[in-house]
Order: C-alpha cells, then sequence, then structure tokens
C-alpha cells in the first residue's frame, strides 16, 4: 500500500525508537496479562502438591476397584515404603506383578491396610503394562498472596523461556 511518507501520524513515519517502544508495549501488555491470570488463578486454586500419592479416579475391575480404594484417598504406604508420589505407587506395580502387596491408606481421618496384587492389562495398541487401577489426583494448597504473586512473575518467565528453548532446538 502507498504511504505518505511526509505524513508524520503515520507509523512508519516515526522514530525508530517510537515505533520500537510500540511494539514492545504489546508483548509487555501481553506478559503482564499472563502474570495476572496466574496470580488470580493460583490465588484462588492453590498449587498442586506432587508429593503426595492421590488416588484421583479407580478404574472398575482392576485390583484397586477390588480392593475398595475410592477417589480422594491417599496411597502412603506399599510393603512398608513410603509412597511420595504416584509414580512410586506405579513402581510398586511394575515390581510387584502376580505379588500381593500391602497398601496403607488414609481415606479421610481413617487408616487403613488394603492388599492389592498388581496384573498385567491388556493396553490397545501396547504391550500388556502392570497396574493396580488408579489415576493421579491432585491435592491443591492455597498459597497466600505472596505466594500468588511468586508464582505470577515465575510461571510466565518459565513459559517464554520454554518458548526460546524451543526456537533455538
Amino acid at each position: 500500500e502507498e504511504i505518505d511518507r511526509t505524513d508524520p501520524a503515520l507509523f512508519p513515519n516515526k522514530r525508530v525508537g517510537s515505533r520500537f517502544a510500540v511494539l514492545f508495549a504489546g508483548s509487555a501488555f501481553n506478559y503482564v496479562a499472563a502474570s495476572l491470570l496466574v496470580f488470580a488463578t493460583v490465588l484462588v486454586g492453590g498449587i498442586a502438591r506432587d508429593a503426595v500419592a492421590v488416588v484421583g479416579e479407580v478404574t472398575p475391575g482392576l485390583p484397586a476397584a477390588a480392593a475398595g480404594l475410592l477417589p480422594g484417598d491417599v496411597v502412603e504406604q506399599a510393603n512398608g515404603a513410603p509412597m511420595g508420589s504416584i509414580s512410586d505407587v506405579a513402581r510398586v506395580a511394575r515390581e510387584r506383578v502376580d505379588q500381593p502387596t500391602e497398601f496403607r491408606i488414609r481415606r479421610g481421618e481413617e487408616t487403613l491396610s488394603v492388599t492389592i496384587t498388581p496384573r498385567l492389562v491388556e493396553t490397545p495398541g501396547a504391550a500388556p503394562q502392570p497396574r493396580i487401577g488408579i489415576v493421579a489426583g491432585h491435592v491443591y494448597a492455597p498459597v497466600g498472596v505472596a505466594g500468588a504473586a511468586w508464582w505470577a512473575i515465575r510461571a510466565p518467565a518459565r513459559f517464554v523461556l520454554v518458548q526460546l528453548v524451543g526456537i533455538v532446538d
């Protein structure tokens, strides 16, 4: 499109510093908007605690359902070993296929001991996988205003870093 090179009001005719400031302001506002969204989300919802093996779902017909596990149960131990995350439970399932395994479960204020025997489960398009039949759940911990502010600064910065690394790769 033809522009009048003598019209000082047109964007292409502005000084380089002015054009840079306009472009930077758009990107900066996107970053500020992302920070505000993260702040509000974390303030209201909290942060997922990964150091807890929470049952999110129980698959019917698999060993965990037969043992009576319910969504919201926390797997504290398996064969006496502490379970810090759902990946610890998956490791036990891999290591103890077809071996009865004692699990200590916390349900609210109650502590239960159940025996679950991990077994190989057919998976469409893949080899059978060791399973007990639970899906990870999450426990969200409140972080307060200062914690939400910290996440509002940290999370968008990490997203930008991941994008830059992806571009470089």
